[in-house]
């Protein structure tokens, strides 16, 4: 047996382990704050930075997961020339963020799901706003029940490009509570054809409720040739994957780009983890 092992042995029979462990919670509160981990506030978390350093150079981007369509609004006060379609499956919701971008005419509200294959699915609706409502049941992480549920017809990226006749697409942004990787299983020939020029989605408890895992996500676009990234307040850190440092189920907000020359390009910072 270790030294180390000895003396933790030990301590686990004093007073002190308490304090040990009490420290040791606030510490990795402490790191992830440091690292970006766990942060949902997009004006800190690095979600607004991007879209200020990015959005004067997008013509085409894609909302999916829409909400109430901050994100969407908060791009076309950076770039009023962008063309927006922004997807929301909640039909409740769909209602508000159809009001909220009324005065924004290039952003067009899509009343439509987003997945792997077209299909009629059901959606577990937790309430007229919610960001908590998706195709993936959140009862094992949060405990908690939908409202109701309804029935939805979901189409893939790859599928409605082809219909709108677009071509290249500048930013997808997925943020749809753990339905992430079937949206980006969906848009395999965009990212075959690299007409994808940056893609940012969520990561965090929610892929533990879709049993799914960023190991997937890592595998899927960089077979692709596609770089991976993590948003970091104020740029990109350049992720090589790693189970034990980033299959952590975290919340954090992941990009990948088919070119770093597309960061050079848009001025978007980057650092080596």
């Amino acid at each position: 047996m270790s030294r180390k092992i000895q003396l933790a042995r030990v301590l686990a029979k004093t007073p002190l382990h308490s304090i040990l462990r009490t420290a040791h919670r606030k510490l990795v509160r402490y790191i992830d704050a440091v690292e970006n981990w766990e942060n949902g506030d997009e004006a800190t978390n690095g979600e607004a930075f991007l879209v200020r350093v990015a959005g004067p150079h997008l013509q085409v981007a894609l909302d999916i997961g829409a909400n109430l369509g901050r994100w969407s609004l908060l791009l076309t006060g950076v770039n009023p020339r962008c063309r927006i379609h922004a997807f929301e499956a909640s039909p409740a919701t769909f209602r508000s963020l159809t009001e909220n971008v009324r005065g924004s005419p290039l952003i067009t509200p899509r009343s439509l799901g987003l997945g792997e294959r077209e299909a009629t699915l059901e959606f577990l609706d937790y309430g007229a706003n919610s960001g908590l409502s998706s195709f993936v049941s959140r009862k094992t992480t949060t405990g908690l029940s939908e409202e109701r549920r309804v029935q939805v017809p979901v189409t893939t990226v790859d599928r409605f490009l082809a219909e709108v006749g677009a071509g290249t697409v500048d930013f997808v942004k997925i943020d749809t509570e753990g339905f992430e990787m079937a949206i980006l299983r969906g848009m395999r020939g965009c990212l075959a054809d690299r007409r994808v020029n940056f893609i940012q989605f969520e990561y965090g408890g929610t892929w533990l409720d879709a049993k799914e895992t960023l190991a997937g996500a890592s595998e899927l676009l960089s077979g692709h040739g596609y770089h991976l990234f993590r948003l970091l307040p104020r740029g990109l850190e350049r992720v090589i994957y790693r189970p034990l440092q980033h299959e952590c189920f975290k919340y954090s907000n992941f990009a990948a780009v088919p070119s770093e020359e597309i960061l050079q390009r848009w001025g978007i910072p980057v650092a080596t983890a």
